[in-house]
């Protein structure tokens, strides 16, 4: 009996905590983004930025990214993420990826 009374009592101490544990629900303004997608906006960012440069002392376009840090307005060309590569929009004077 005593055997009996210990066991429940035990497996009430080791069970109950685990009972209360719940989940914490996930912040409502969170979006769900793409992980390659999230982790490239400042290259992005820097690479139409170093552009914008390019063009506002040559008044053309590179014939490729790598000038920019020939040029050293970028101190390095980050590669884009697998499956992506960086594109010129020549009306927007920005980079953006699009798939290869």
């Amino acid at each position: 009996m005593r055997l009996l009374l210990f066991t429940l009592a035990f497996a009430t101490l080791v069970v109950s905590p685990a009972c209360r544990k719940r989940p914490e629900p996930a912040p409502a303004s969170t979006p769900i983004v793409d992980s390659v997608a999230a982790s490239t906006p400042a290259s992005v960012q820097q690479i139409s930025q170093a552009l914008q440069s390019y063009m506002q002392n040559n008044s053309d376009f590179p014939k490729d990214l790598k000038v920019l840090v020939d040029m050293r307005l970028l101190p390095n060309l980050p590669p884009p993420p697998p499956g992506k590569q960086y594109v010129i929009d020549r009306k927007a004077v920005t980079v953006s990826l699009a798939n290869q």
